[in-house]
């Protein structure tokens, strides 16, 4: 069957099933999995392939995808046997906030908890299990049906929790995998409810990553989350440049139209019929580029100073700053005394 391009394919299941072209990118798996960060935070720009490797972590770990080695047969990281048996042998959680879009404080906690509900639904089976207590399964049930009137209290420890209740089940800690995280914060800065949604999502993500002693941790060390770290800071940090670059379009700008024109520039051989002080009154203000474009190559210059021959025995001598602009102007002799003196 002939590969086809997969315009905008997210799903890297469905990408792999469905025989599209894939650059491989699995030695990302390897590369992650031996860092030693509690949180790993991944910042590229949009249309990047960030989701796709999430995916791809998603499909790897897991102990749904434990028989779906089919996955990565041929690919980079299935080479190495030590990854191979890793594969699908991790409880992982996997969610997602690009859909988190409200216009209100209230609708997007609501659809965060929808989103921990729904995780919640997907283990589901675990109220089978014999090793979660009873308790465990009365809170897990209550979770399950407090949707609509979850507490934010609840709903910020409620990732923790689930993390307890799968390292209990399988006897291992837990991958967590949030993409998207910094959606709710885009909108909550739009819509005017910065405070408040960061305040709520800053005791999800303490209780989901900081302190939370059921996911993995040492060697290996993963918690994966996407985009920017914080989108006020990225908006005044986009500020400060627009700003300063604003500044210094205004200043070339200013420098350009005020500076002296060349129609008003002298010949040499009218600078040699001036005295000194005339010179270096009409002279300081132009560029030394401009002189140098009206008069030609200077006969010697060295250390901002250029001089040119006026042909009457007499030099003139151009001081200049460091940003070009002539400074002070001088006649000299060939003796090199001042001709004004």
């Amino acid at each position: 069957m002939q590969k086809q391009v997969g315009i905008g394919k997210q799903d890297f299941a469905a990408l792999r099933e469905s025989q599209c072209f894939y650059i491989d990118k699995t030695d990302f798996i390897r590369q992650w999995w031996n860092y030693r960060d509690d949180v790993t935070l991944i910042t590229r720009p949009r249309r990047f392939g960030k989701t796709l490797n999430m995916s791809m972590l998603n499909c790897f770990f897991p102990n749904k995808y434990a028989d779906r080695g089919d996955l990565f047969k041929g690919l980079d990281i299935w080479k190495d046997s030590g990854y191979r048996q890793i594969q699908g042998t991790y409880p992982v959680l996997y969610l997602s906030f690009a859909s988190v879009k409200a216009d209100n404080v209230s609708d997007a906690k609501k659809q965060v908890k929808s989103r921990i509900v729904s995780l919640y639904q997907d283990f589901e089976y675990l109220l089978e299990n014999e090793k979660l207590m009873e308790s465990e399964k009365m809170a897990y049930r209550h979770i399950l049906t407090e949707m609509a009137e979850m507490d934010d209290i609840t709903a910020c420890d409620s990732l923790n929790y689930l993390c307890r209740y799968l390292e209990h089940a399988y006897g291992k800690k837990v991958i967590i995998l949030l993409d998207e995280y910094d959606t709710p914060m885009q909108e909550a800065n739009v819509y005017g409810y910065w405070e408040e949604m960061t305040s709520f999502l800053r005791n999800l993500f303490n209780a989901t990553f900081k302190t939370n002693k059921y996911c993995i941790d040492g060697l290996p060390n993963r918690h994966l989350t996407k985009e920017c770290d914080c989108m006020k800071k990225k908006l005044s940090v986009m500020a400060v440049i627009i700003l300063v670059l604003a500044i210094c379009v205004s200043a070339w700008f200013y420098g350009y139209y005020n500076r002296k024109s060349n129609d008003n520039l002298p010949t040499l051989t009218a600078i040699a019929e001036m005295s000194e002080a005339d010179v270096n009154s009409l002279l300081p203000g132009y560029h030394i580029d401009q002189l140098r474009e009206v008069w030609g190559k200077p006969d010697t210059s060295e250390n901002s100073t250029a001089c040119w021959k006026l042909g009457n025995d007499t030099t003139l001598v151009v001081s200049y700053k460091n940003n070009g602009i002539v400074a002070i102007c001088g006649l000299k002799d060939d003796s090199g005394a001042s001709i004004g003196e």
